[in-house]
């Protein structure tokens, strides 16, 4: 399954779309490899999911990334869509690996910064963290006083919590 950053070759671009009419949420995969090979290992796993769609085929980079214009009315190609739960790991590996390598980057050539965007950041990333001790107790006081039930902090299933910082 991990075998797309073992292939420097190898290029995932996960899409991640929600259509509207359908009611349905939709991953599209771009699989990208940059030598002339058809079905290269490094994207197995992939190939032995459903698939809607494949755009299988060797091309030039303006030919590929012209694919990931969308057209009036859609976000993204045509999705890939997975309606059941045997290939979540392998969708959480694809969301979160790109993040801990990004974050291990910046780290490795001294720019990491302690504040992060709320809205970008990853649920495995703990953006609140970046606002220091003193401001973490301080939102931590403020949630105390006007969320004692912890309503916001215990039932709401979404968000960062001043709780878990």
């Amino acid at each position: 399954m991990n075998n797309v950053h073992k292939d420097r070759h190898a290029s995932l671009i996960p899409l991640y779309t929600y259509s509207s009419q359908l009611a349905v949420a939709a991953i599209a995969n771009s699989l990208a490899y940059t030598k002339p090979r058809e079905y290269a290992s490094a994207f197995e796993a992939f190939y032995s999911m459903p698939n809607v769609s494949d755009t299988m085929r060797f091309a030039d980079l303006e030919g590929l990334t012209g694919e990931l214009e969308p057209e009036v009315g859609l976000r993204g190609p045509p999705p890939a869509y997975v309606d059941d739960a045997e290939h979540t790991e392998l969708f959480d590996w694809i969301g979160d690996t790109p993040m801990e390598e990004l974050d291990g980057y910046a780290r490795s050539v001294c720019g990491e910064h302690r504040y992060m965007y709320l809205t970008y950041a990853a649920e495995s990333q703990n953006p609140l963290r970046g606002y220091g001790e003193e401001n973490l107790e301080f939102m931590g006081r403020v949630a105390e006083q006007y969320d004692p039930l912890g309503v916001l902090q215990e039932q709401v299933p979404c968000g960062f919590k001043v709780t878990e910082a």
